[in-house]
């Protein structure tokens, strides 16, 4: 890569302005008054590098005759060889040696440039550079902070199970130095057995080493180095106890701090040996490098088969690319930081990292993205994760979190470590390649730097074993009905055949290794769900380099309950291959979720956009099947089918309006056993629709539209009229069901309305008053005879509402109340006079409409409402908080519930959305019924609506998300609707007595079905509710844990529909029962069940 950079580079710039370029010296990059030259062999006459000068009064003289003219004439006052301990003098890369590169000295620094450019030319010297400036290229952070989720990131765990390391592979440090005695290094530390065999001593506790011959055991250029070299100050003391210094401390951590050791963290390699190659003082602080070539070579010559340099500078790189070249020729290899100067290392080169032979690291953050302080551009190889990186540091011997290429590249030197250690043989050009090739590619979520992050993010895990182990994942998988209700749907309560397909993987340089006689057992703990004897194993056969293979032929059968409340299902299959492989026979386990489907089979029908427009649930045209009707944000008006995909002749109907925000009302207005639609559009209209989409009339009644119409016969003369409210002009509209004005219509009010208004006779005059609440507070009730309100009326309310007011007879008198929820967190019951019969303050904001059911079967109605803290409140009609209430969903709501028992348990419950997108249905206790919640991705803000739309028995929920209408297809037995849609009735009255067209109380197809009892657990009363399919006998009996009778409580003849019978807890001779677990048993002539309850004392 990076030669094809520098012939790039070539063709890019003229010759002249690259040597303009090299030739510019920059204090922050560059060592004043220092050149770094490499002579001509010829010219020094020996191996060894060594020039034997003389110092004038202001030059060198060394007998080089063309060196010696210009070091008279740029006054160049001292020589001093840079790396005179390369112990291999034979090496050359083209005639440069190691020995003979000599750091120059300068009397005036203002020469430097006319310096560089004369020697480069001269005879007797191969190159002369810029002393380029080492720092260090991290970015401290908060200690302590974050974790290791590098290792997360790079697969270090899936790595670790093949290996640790080794303590074979060294890898040098070339840094601060290191703490070497910290307790998460020190077993990792290398030491030079030779030096420590000739009888030196390393005191582990105060980190110093003592004694030594003064011989160089081990030839590596040092004596008496038996814990590294201290290159600041050229000593064998390595140890670096400075606290600010922690540079190189925390670099070691990085690649290999000792793992499963109980302590600290865990380097990229836990097993290694760490030469501690020390450039900074232990007295100040330094952000520097000295010596740092002298570094490597050292650390080469004691046998590293890595080198991590996180540090560098600016230069033209000469001595860098030698020294990157010796450790490749010498089986070694240079990893190091790209720096931390936010810059394209093209143009602003990094040394030692964009040496050719080096390997340029780049640092990532979590999800891969480029750091923003990290180099890039094409002299990059691979990048590695540098934000937040966790590590060992000097201070008390402890761990912080540090950023910067600095991190990145030990995290990458570890990898290579780790690698080695299961590929011995593989020279240091071979690992940087390989490091290379099996990088995960993230140039697609970097946009803007593509091929300049390398190639790409390193992989622990791809970069050991992707020739050892092939690498099978759950890439996709096919879920079919079996037995179930003949949707081809995967429904919770059906039986499912499960079929998957295995991915070998492969990455940005190739794929794993092939894999034969693969097996995989499915398991799953999730209680009702059920892997069928005899298919939990399945056959895959042989899965090559790059292949994929499904079990089609071999299928696993899946059984699952109909309770189920959480349809995203968890599983693990433990996958097998390869097992005549002595060495790597291969095994591993994955786990993946299937999601089971609650929704109709064509279901969601995708709007792409939002609807706010409650649906309903009605037989338009009165043949067949059901449809589910509303509307749009682009004004369209729908009548969706049970299957998701078609709509009745004539649908959609395209109103012209930019929007219709409310929900529709629907009635047969012409008594001709058809439902028409009416629409109030934000485009000030209302028009009527029949049921094959004819327009049948479209008026402008001069204001936008936001709550919906109602539709009833307001005078009690046996026709229907029209209500509609609007938000602009302050207008009421009453018109006949032909769209004629109806007398003494339209009128206006003093302020606007945006919520939706109800419809009642309050005042028993046998006309209905028109009930709104404007944003102004105040609720109206209107007489249709004369357009005014009548006596008590209006009500000030202190605050608009959003949903507008409901009417119910909440205290049994005959009379109706008036409910409303304001946007300052109150609940108002009024009476029919205008007088307050409850005010409750519950906090929030009450965004959903208020609904009524006598929920607990005590002959009184129950108030359901929600509010903005995501709280579901259930009143008594005295205002009173039932038990268990408020019920916190965790998300604000302004989804109006409506009223069924979805459990058949006799009770009724809650059903409503939430805005993080939860379905849920709540009991009288406050708490979710079987099968609930259900997700479904985003906000559900509209009101559900309840029906049975394919006549099938199943009671279906239709609501609204951000971006589709959803109809979900509920499979458990229900019981009776009691508040099936947005204001009640399709009519949208409000008024729980005021039904037009069909009674909305619902009763689904009657199944034999076992409840659960209430409370539970309880004392010492509770209720057992059950229903029956037909009519006969019931036995419902009591036991105990022992399978002993406790009491009767039926056997006789009982008549089909939902019953509740209570115990008192007592037993057959009317003794009360101790606290425990009791059985409670239905038996009919067809049905048999039983279920668990619990009585505390």
């Amino acid at each position: 890569m990076k030669r094809l950079i520098i012939a790039v580079l070539l063709l890019t710039f003229s010759f002249s302005l690259l040597i303009s370029a090299n030739l510019q010296f920059d204090a922050q990059k560059h060592h004043q008054n220092k050149i770094l030259v490499c002579f001509n062999m010829e010219a020094v006459g020996n191996k060894e590098g060594i020039i034997n000068f003389t110092k004038q009064e202001n030059y060198v003289k060394t007998g080089i005759q063309d060196f010696d003219i210009l070091a008279k004439e740029f006054q160049i006052k001292d020589m001093q060889q840079v790396t005179p301990d390369v112990v291999d003098r034979d090496w050359n890369k083209n005639g440069l040696y190691p020995r003979l590169v000599y750091r120059l000295t300068l009397t005036d620094n203002r020469q430097i440039e006319s310096a560089i450019a004369k020697l480069d030319q001269i005879e007797s010297i191969r190159y002369a550079e810029f002393d380029q400036i080492n720092r260090l290229t991290y970015i401290p952070n908060d200690p302590l902070f974050g974790s290791q989720w590098h290792h997360q990131n790079i697969m270090s765990e899936f790595a670790w199970d093949y290996s640790f390391g080794s303590n074979d592979v060294i890898v040098g440090i070339v840094d601060t130095g290191i703490k070497w005695n910290h307790p998460d290094l020190r077993d990792n530390i290398w030491v030079n057995q030779p030096e420590l065999d000739a009888g030196m001593t390393i005191n582990w506790e105060n980190g110093t080493v003592s004694g030594g011959n003064g011989v160089d055991e081990d030839g590596n250029g040092k004596v008496d180095d038996v814990i590294g070299w201290d290159f600041y100050s050229n000593t064998n003391h390595s140890y670096q106890f400075y606290v600010a210094n922690d540079h190189g401390t925390h670099v070691a951590g990085c690649v290999g701090a000792v793992g499963d050791n109980t302590l600290g963290v865990a380097g990229a390699s836990m097993n290694v040996k760490l030469i501690s190659s020390r450039h900074a003082p232990t007295s100040s602080n330094s952000s520097y490098i000295s010596a740092g070539l002298s570094g490597i070579y050292y650390c080469v010559d004691s046998g590293a088969d890595f080198i991590n340099c996180s540090f560098g500078g600016g230069g033209s790189g000469n001595s860098y690319e030698l020294a990157a070249d010796y450790a490749i020729d010498h089986n070694s290899l240079i990893i190091a930081a790209a720096g931390n100067d936010n810059t394209n290392n093209a143009f602003t080169p990094q040394y030692p990292s964009d040496a050719t032979n080096a390997v340029s690291v780049a640092a990532t953050g979590p999800g891969d993205i480029r750091a923003n302080f990290s180099n890039y551009g094409p002299p990059i190889d691979v990048a590695a994760p540098g934000v937040d990186i966790k590590s060992t540091i000097i201070a008390g011997n402890s761990y912080a979190s540090y950023q910067g290429t600095s991190m990145a590249s030990p995290i990458v030197a570890g990898v290579a470590a780790l690698a080695k250690s299961l590929h011995p043989e593989l020279s240091g050009a071979e690992m940087r390649q390989r490091l290379m090739d099996t990088c995960d590619y993230i140039d697609d979520i970097n946009p803007g730097f593509e091929g300049m992050l390398g190639s790409g993010r390193v992989n622990s895990f791809q970069a050991l074993m992707y020739d050892l182990i092939p690498n099978l994942t759950v890439e996709d998988y096919n879920l079919t009905e079996l037995n179930g209700d003949g949707d081809s749907v995967p429904n919770p309560g059906e039986e499912l055949e499960l079929t998957i397909m295995l991915q070998n993987g492969y990455f940005t340089g190739g794929a794993w290794r092939e894999a034969d006689d693969v097996t995989a057992t499915l398991n799953c703990d999730v209680p009702g769900v059920t892997i069928e004897s005899g298919s939990e194993t399945a056959e895959f056969g042989y899965i090559g380099q790059y292949g994929a293979v499904w079990n089609d032929s071999d299928p696993f059968i899946i059984s699952t309950e109909s309770s189920l409340s959480d349809l995203v299902i968890p599983f693990t299959l433990t996958i097998s291959a390869n097992p005549d492989d002595p060495n790597w026979p291969y095994e591993t386990t994955r786990e993946f979720d299937i999601e089971l489907s609650l929704l109709h089979h064509g279901w969601p029908f995708v709007l792409g956009g939002s609807s706010s427009s409650s649906a309903v649930i009605i037989n338009v045209d009165g043949e067949g099947d059901k449809e589910v009707v509303f509307a749009d944000q682009l004004g369209n008006i729908h009548a969706v089918a049970p299957n998701g995909v078609d709509e009745l002749p004539g649908f959609p109907v395209e109103s012209g309006s930019s929007n219709i925000s409310a929900a529709l009302a629907a009635a047969d207005l012409d008594d001709n056993g058809k439902m028409e639609i009416v629409a109030g559009t934000e485009g000030n209209e209302v028009l009527a629709i029949d049921y094959q989409g004819n327009i049948l009339f479209q008026n402008d009644i001069g204001g936008q539209v936001r709550g919906n119409p109602m539709i009833s016969d307001l005078d009690g003369n046996g026709t229907k009229e029209i209500v509609t409210f609007t938000l602009t002009g302050n207008i009421v509209s009453v018109l006949n069901a032909d769209g004629s004005d109806y007398p003494g219509f339209p009128t206006t009010l003093s302020s606007a309305t945006l919520a939706s208004p109800a419809l009642a006779d309050l005042n028993g005059d046998g006309y209905k008053e028109l009930i709104t609440a404007t944003v102004t507070g105040q609720i109206f009730a209107l007489s249709v005879t004369d357009a005014t309100n009548i006596e008590g009326w209006p009500v000030s309310i202190g605050m608009g509402s959003w949903n507008g007011p409901s009417v119910a007879d909440i205290d049994g008198d005959t009379h109706p109340e008036v409910l409303v929820g304001t946007l300052q967190g109150k609940i108002l019951i009024l009476n029919h006079d205008g007088t307050t019969a409850i005010e409750k303050q519950v906090g929030g904001q009450v965004k959903t409409g208020i609904v009524c059911a006598d929920v607990n079967n005590d002959e009184s109605l129950e108030i359901a409402f929600a509010n903005t803290n995501g709280e579901v409140y259930l009143l008594d009609s005295a205002g009173n908080e039932l038990e268990g209430f408020p019920v916190d969903i965790g998300a604000a709501t302004e989804s109006t519930p409506v009223m069924a028992d979805m459990d058949n348990n006799g009770t009724i419950d809650i059903i409503l959305g939430d805005n993080s997108g939860y379905l849920h249905s709540i009991d009288m206790t406050g708490s979710e019924t079987p099968g609930f919640p259900l997700y479904y991705d985003s906000a559900l803000k509209t009101s559900p609506a309840l029906g049975d739309v394919d006549n099938d028995g199943d009671l279906d929920i239709a609501v609204a998300n951000l971006t589709s209408y959803l109809l979900v297809d509920y499979k458990n037995p229900t019981g009776e609707v009691r508040w099936p849609n947005f204001k009640y009735d399709a009519a949208r009255t409000g008024n729980m007595g005021g039904a037009v067209g069909t009674n909305p109380v619902v009763t689904p197809n009657l199944t034999t079905n076992l409840g659960d009892n209430y409370p539970n657990p309880f004392n010492p009363v509770t209720n057992i509710y059950f229903s029956l399919k037909q009519s006969g006998n019931v036995q419902l009996e009591i036991f105990n844990l022992k399978g002993q009778l406790v009491k009767t409580l039926i056997n006789s003849e009982m008549s089909k529909g939902g019953h509740t019978v209570t115990w008192q807890g007592k037993d057959k001779n009317d003794a009360q029962v101790a606290s425990g677990i009791y059985l409670y048993r239905l038996t009919t002539d067809d049905y048999s069940a039983s279920k668990k309850m619990l009585m505390l004392k």
